[in-house]
Order: C-alpha cells, then structure tokens, then sequence
C-alpha cells in the first residue's frame, strides 16, 4: 500500500494505472448517481443557498434498512454526529439498491488519526455479494478539514473505476468533519 501524503492510501497497482479518467465514464457515473437517487443528485454542487452536505437541525437518525436512501441533510447530521467527531479515521460504505433503498451499511476500514486504508477490493466485493446498485462512501478527516487530498482524490477515481468496471455506480465519496460534509466527486465535477 502506499499512503499518499495522509487521507487515504491505494494500492500501488491502482495508483499507476490511474493516468486520465474518461468522460464517457463521468458522465455515466453522473447519469448512475441521478438514476439511484433521483433529485437528491440533481442539486448542484455550486448553489451556496442550499448546501447539500452543511450540518443543521435536522434528525440524527441514519437511514433504515430497505427504507429509501438520499444524500440529504439529515444523512448530513447523521454523519457529523456518527464519525465526524472520531479521533480516528474510518471509511464507511451505505449499499444501495436500484431502487434506492439501502441494503447495508458498514465500517469497512479504520486507521489512525491521520490516514486511513481504502479497501478497494473488500467494498467491490461486499456490494456484490448484497447485490447493490450503488454505492456512497464516507470517510472521515479528524484534523476537520473537508477539502480531499491528493490521496482522496486518487482513492477515489481508483473506487470508480473498480465499481465502474463491477456494475456497481459510486454515487458520491463524502468527507465529514465536525462542520459538515463535502462530496468528493461534486466537487470534481464542479471543478470541470
């Protein structure tokens, strides 16, 4: 494994062969984000007036089981309450279904209070074997910053390509902190 300069590590494997991401490939990962979720990925990452990922007042309660799953503000403040306070880092993956129900939820990696391991092949693998649709990966930054690292973003299009190539749509990568939470991949396609 390779740590890439704190956030998370990637294989090497993965890291090389990472040199251009496709458009045809974002653009369908946008039109699998919109499908699973509906409206909720439609909103876009600029609107300052309502910020899809900022901490309020809403309910700390976390989505059920087989109940229909959004990115919303209450996944928000579940999030800050759940692990945005954490000492350590962990990642943590909610499975969905083509309905948008969400089928699992899971801490799959901890690390320490700077790093932390994405386990690439383990959340493939884990939403096949719960035959998900979809996918939403949260990690945590206990330094409290939101903005991703370079070993964040490279974590990330890793993820996609491996869950692009398995079927499985990454509907978002979310860093969460004390403030709030910021998507990885709304902030790329913002950026482009």
């Amino acid at each position: 494994m390779a740590d890439c300069g704190g956030g998370l590590a990637v294989p090497e494997r993965a890291r090389a062969s990472d040199q251009a991401a496709r458009p045809e490939r974002r653009d369908r990962a946008v039109l699998d984000r919109q499908r699973i979720l509906g409206g909720a990925a439609d909103r876009d990452p600029r609107d300052r007036d309502s910020p899809p990922f900022a901490p309020g007042a809403a309910p700390r309660r976390g989505p059920g089981l087989g109940q229909p799953f959004a990115l919303d503000q209450a996944l928000s403040d579940h999030l800050v309450a759940t692990i945005g306070r954490c000492a350590i880092e962990r990642v943590r993956v909610f499975f969905v279904d083509r309905q948008g129900r969400l089928l699992r939820d899971a801490v799959v990696s901890e690390g320490d209070g700077q790093s932390v391991t994405l386990p690439i092949a383990t959340i493939v693998r884990q939403a096949l074997a719960v035959r998900a649709a979809g996918i939403l990966v949260v990690h945590n930054h206990p330094s409290g910053a939101l903005a991703p690292s370079s070993g964040d973003r490279i974590a990330t299009r890793a993820l996609r390509r491996r869950a692009d190539a398995a079927g499985i749509a990454l509907i978002e990568h979310l860093i969460v902190a004390r403030t709030g939470c910021s998507g990885i991949l709304a902030a790329s396609l913002a950026a482009s």
